[in-house]
């Protein structure tokens, strides 16, 4: 299931609001993404893209790659990836195994200020937490 969301004008005043949120699942061999993207989200893995908001993307079934600028990474089930706006990346699930994966997009006008995310260009950019249900239980409850 996605959900995007139009934020009303009052919204976007707001500290921090919800852009996204959603759930996909992706059977070995699928395309990916699926086309139920709406423009400005539906991206291409062998470009990449850009996005304009917070991401937290949980990577809870299969495996993939993750590439930021010139490095790639393996993404293994029970990751969690927190992508800063405006950074190039793309992400695609191993055609073997495919994947299901949840995400949440945030911004807000005040959200810098208080959130700082370590930067992505060094290191390992991806939280192994594994399979946690208190962790998977938010994100159904953010998709419901």
């Amino acid at each position: 299931m996605i959900k995007y969301f139009t934020p009303e004008h009052t919204e976007k005043e707001k500290q921090i609001y919800v852009s996204t949120v959603g759930y996909e699942e992706i059977a070995p061999g699928e395309e990916y993404p699926s086309r139920n993207h709406p423009e400005g989200y539906y991206f291409d893995p062998s470009v990449g893209r850009v996005i304009d908001e917070y991401q937290i993307v949980y990577f809870v079934d299969g495996r993939g790659t993750l590439r930021l600028g010139n490095e790639s990474f393996e993404i293994p089930s029970g990751s969690v990836l927190m992508l800063p706006p405006c950074m190039w990346h793309s992400y695609f699930p191993d055609k073997s195994t495919g994947w299901k994966q949840y995400w949440i997009g945030f911004k807000g006008e005040f959200v810098n200020d208080w959130l700082r995310v370590p930067s992505l260009s060094s290191g390992n950019p991806l939280l192994r937490v594994g399979l946690n249900p208190e962790i998977l239980a938010l994100f159904h409850k953010a998709v419901e």
